[in-house]
């Protein structure tokens, strides 16, 4: 459990509730393009929330828990969902980059990473056999995307990899009520 001072990353608190209220409005609008996503598919969905809160209220003392359970064809998911925006100086398309602690916290789960123009699933064995490994991936400190936490980066050739291997699943939205729903809401 980390404390509200170390998740803060050095902003302030007014500046976190804020983050934090922003963060959580567009993982539910993620989650919900998702299922729409899936729907299209034509696959039976609805989620839950998993998460210790996903009401984009600060919370004290957090826990890391996957943020959704995803029921599709009677099949339970959990689902850790994770935004890039790509226009973002920060931000490169030559890699992605995860905090350990929230990879340890999800082994469990899919990992969604979502973007305006596509989405990246990590199933469950690609996170505890690879992205876990440290003799493949070397945690480090990369302000400022977190300052307090060890990340990895997984670069492109690697997700490559993954892809061809099975371990990771990367579609282009196509339902015509995701794409819009991404484009009203600006993300």
């Amino acid at each position: 459990m980390a404390s509200l001072i170390h998740r803060q990353d050095g902003r302030t608190k007014k500046q976190f509730m804020k983050d934090i209220r922003e963060y959580t409005r567009k993982e539910k609008l993620w989650a919900e393009i998702f299922k729409l996503e899936l729907e299209y598919n034509n696959n039976r969905v609805t989620f839950e929330d998993n998460g210790v809160d996903n009401s984009g209220k600060l919370v004290k003392k957090a826990c890391s828990k996957p943020d959704y359970t995803f029921h599709i064809n009677n099949k339970k998911r959990l689902i850790e969902i994770k935004t890039y925006n790509f226009d973002s100086p920060q931000f490169t398309q030559k890699f992605l980059t995860y905090k350990v602690s929230s990879l340890k916290a999800c082994q469990q789960a899919y990992i969604l990473t979502v973007n305006k123009d596509w989405y990246l699933i990590f199933n469950p064995e690609l996170i505890t056999e690879y992205l876990l490994n440290e003799n493949l991936h070397a945690p480090h400190i990369f302000p400022p995307f977190s300052p307090n936490d060890n990340v990895i980066r997984i670069y492109q050739e690697e997700i490559q990899k993954y892809l061809s291997g099975g371990l990771a699943i990367l579609k282009y939205w196509k339902n015509p009520k995701s794409i819009m729903k991404i484009k009203q809401n600006n993300l």
